[in-house]
């Protein structure tokens, strides 16, 4: 199902709108830069969801009035504010590349430890008496395998086993990608959420690029090419497996797996949207929009598989956990977030009805429905757009029996605040006489309004829900 889709006219990037650092991060990431040069290393830098070069920071501090802060500090501590470095990435890594293991805000002033990074000789850790065997490293709890060690020692003994498994099993190894999944649940339960999440994410990037590495090329093929795959030059690129803010993108794993439909790929992309399922319920704050999209496409796997059956429980699961994320949310008319958490709402509530849930769908479209009209109004583009998505969900999945009161709910509303020639108003009546909703033109609304939220677009892809 493509998602409705929204522009943003701000950027998530540091090459956006807000291309400024403030003074303190600035001079602390000019700083930072100089001294990993000096050892021979490139830096970019993460803050406030946006990634940023040094040359940025340079900018940043030059243009600041502020900028007595390079005069009156000599050695900067890294500001509360949590900033993030690390490397970039080679173009083609080895299949041995580094995992790196960042410091948080809590951490001092340190450089990240990587596995590439000159490291005390093998006999320094295998002796260690808190280092487990290579054969336990799968077979027990992370936390029960470095439960004793922590802070700077725990982050050694941990990349420590990572490099030696990466050295005699090879990164793509099973065993090896289960011990990544197990330090990651370590740094979650230690509460270092980014650090667990970037983890992960790079870890993903380097088993694809791998993969992409070591894949045999071929002059020509007896098996047909999938005429939907990306390739050559105009190939569309993959969306990262985390996204700015430090979040896992479920687009970004999703298209990763989708890429190829073996039972194999279908496995991976199941243990990773339980991952990030879980995730999200040990540290749940800021991800509702995240938990609602992973059940969603979780559903979606189990019904491709034809399994839906065998996961009964995560249906009902799904519909529990819809329901306490509605009870529970800061809803604000004036916050995106809460549209974003009313679209992953009816995502979920479509693969509830999809898999012939249709009383617990019925249940959560309402909601969905009952509060854009609390918080929005009813005559607000945001809830005549949230009635029509929900029309859409059902006159491609159900019937026209279904679907025709979220248009007519829809275009009374729309009525009541927009002219008969208005571009929506005229798709509404059109669908309702004859039955089929469909886009007519970019006149009116969809082309010139704002939703009433400065920086967001409504766009006609919007309108496709299959």
């Amino acid at each position: 199902m493509h998602q409705p889709s929204f522009t943003r006219t701000s950027s998530r990037s540091g090459s956006g709108r807000n291309t400024f650092l403030p003074a303190k991060q600035a001079d602390f990431m000019v700083k930072k830069a100089e001294k990993r040069k000096r050892e021979g290393k490139k830096t970019v830098f993460s803050y406030g969801g946006n990634v940023w070069t040094s040359n940025q920071a340079e900018r940043s501090l030059s243009r600041s009035k502020k900028a007595r802060y390079s005069e009156d500090l000599m050695d900067v501590d890294t500001p509360s504010v949590g900033i993030s470095y690390k490397t970039p990435k080679a173009i083609s890594p080895s299949p041995s590349e580094a995992l790196v293991i960042s410091p948080g805000p809590d951490v001092a002033d340190s450089e990240p430890q990587d596995l590439n990074s000159e490291q005390p000789p093998a006999a320094e850790y295998e002796d260690n008496e808190d280092t487990e065997s290579l054969d336990s490293v799968d077979n027990r709890s992370p936390v029960e395998v470095y439960g004793t060690v922590s802070g700077g020692k725990a982050d050694q003994t941990i990349e420590s086993l990572s490099r030696e498994l990466v050295k005699k099993l090879g990164y793509s190894h099973k065993r090896t990608q289960q011990h990544v999944l197990h330090v990651v649940e370590l740094l979650n339960s230690w509460h270092r959420e980014e650090d667990a999440m970037g983890l992960f994410a790079h870890s993903k990037e380097l088993l694809e690029q791998g993969r992409a590495i070591h894949r045999p090329c071929h002059r020509a093929s007896a098996r047909p090419q999938n005429p939907n795959r990306r390739q050559g030059k105009g190939k569309e690129p993959v969306p990262p497996a985390v996204e700015s803010d430090g979040k896992l993108s479920i687009e970004g794993i999703l298209d990763m797996v989708n890429r190829d439909d073996s039972p194999a790929k279908d496995e991976e992309a199941e243990g990773l949207l339980v991952k990030i399922i879980e995730l999200c319920e040990i540290s749940p704050k800021d991800r509702d929009t995240q938990h609602l999209n992973a059940r969603a496409e979780l559903l979606r796997l189990y019904q491709k598989l034809g399994t839906i059956d065998d996961n009964m429980s995560e249906y009902t699961k799904s519909e529990g956990v819809f329901n306490t994320i509605w009870k529970n949310y800061d809803w604000d008319r004036e916050k995106f977030s809460s549209l974003e958490v009313m679209e992953a709402g009816m995502q979920l509530a479509l693969e509830m009805f999809k898999a012939a849930f249709e009383d617990e769908a019925s249940n959560m479209f309402n909601q969905v429905s009952d509060m854009a009209n609390t918080i929005f109004h009813p005559d607000d583009e945001r809830t005549i757009w949230i009635l029509i998505s929900i029309g859409l969900a059902y006159q491609a999945h159900g019937t026209w029996a279904d679907a025709e009161r979220w248009f007519e709910h829809a275009l009374a509303n729309a009525l009541s605040v927009w002219k008969n020639d208005d571009g929506i108003v005229k798709s509404l009546q059109k669908g309702v006489d004859e039955k089929h909703f469909s886009y007519l033109s970019d006149e009116g609304r969809p082309s010139k309004t704002i939703f009433g939220i400065s920086g967001v677009k409504i766009m006609p892809g919007r309108l496709h829900m299959c």
